[in-house]
């Protein structure tokens, strides 16, 4: 198999340990720039996600993002933020994450490989048809990502997967496809980097056109299922964190 973009060395920064501070951050900065360029590249898939996603809420369904690591981050983020920033309903759009709460701050490998996990929170999140789940992976054969996408399509729920390598599983499975081609990264196969940048970008885009619609409220709020997890209550948005066998859902207050 062929050796993914997102894993190959950048040519540009082969001698990264020589450059000043300076020439470092201009090297960066131009490889951020890149990662722009690659959004700009995929307007139409963007745009076929959005339309996507804008029907679904207008059926009463939600935005779910799925995602490990890095790519999990970012989707909770855009769940987190959905609520303040445009006044989207609490519940309408959804964060789950392998590992659950403590892999925000905590990587959990053993979970991002795990298919059997990714197919177990999605069912926790009460996954309906209506539903349109975004699965999230920069390589895009993250095993858990791919088993929650999995499971999205075969219950009927319209699926977008937004990675940044062509040809990859996640390219396969899912319904619409956004590739964010960014190529090698600086620090060779850090996809936290400029993928990070380009995948924070497109979700950004289809979160903004897609807030103007607002859906019933669904009583099941955000979820971010995963071990250990705990139930939280935070202001303005509440949000709940939860996940089957975890301890009963213990309620603590958070702030912002």
């Amino acid at each position: 198999m062929d050796m993914l973009k997102t894993e190959m060395r950048n040519p540009k920064t082969t001698h990264l340990d020589r450059m000043t501070t300076t020439e470092m951050l201009r090297v960066i900065q131009d490889e951020n720039m890149n990662a722009v360029k690659a959004v700009d590249g995929c307007l139409d898939a963007v745009g076929r996600a959005v339309d996507a996603v804008t029907e679904a809420l207008r059926r009463g369904g939600r935005l779910i993002y799925v995602g490990a690591g890095t790519s999990g981050r970012l989707g909770v983020l855009d769940a987190s933020e959905a609520c303040p920033t445009f006044g989207v309903p609490e519940g309408t759009i959804l964060g789950v994450m392998a590992g659950g709460v403590e892999a925000l701050y905590r990587a959990g490998e053993p979970e991002e490989d795990s298919a059997a996990f990714g197919e177990r929170d999605v069912k926790a999140v009460n996954l309906a048809p209506s539903d349109c789940v975004v699965g999230i992976s920069a390589a895009g054969g993250a095993e858990y990502v791919l088993a929650a996408v999995g499971y999205a399509k075969s219950i009927g729920c319209t699926t977008v997967g937004l990675t940044c390598n062509e040809g990859s599983p996640l390219v396969v499975l899912a319904d619409i496809v956004i590739v964010t081609d960014t190529g090698a990264e600086v620090v060779t196969g850090s996809t936290r980097m400029k993928a990070g940048t380009a995948r924070g970008s497109g979700r950004t885009t289809a979160v903004r056109r897609c807030s103007g619609t607002r859906p019933p409220d669904r009583s099941s709020p955000f979820l971010l299922p995963g071990k250990r997890s705990r139930r939280i209550r935070q202001a303005p948005c509440p949000q709940t964190i939860s996940t089957p066998g975890c301890g009963g859902g213990k309620r603590v207050a958070s702030g912002k």
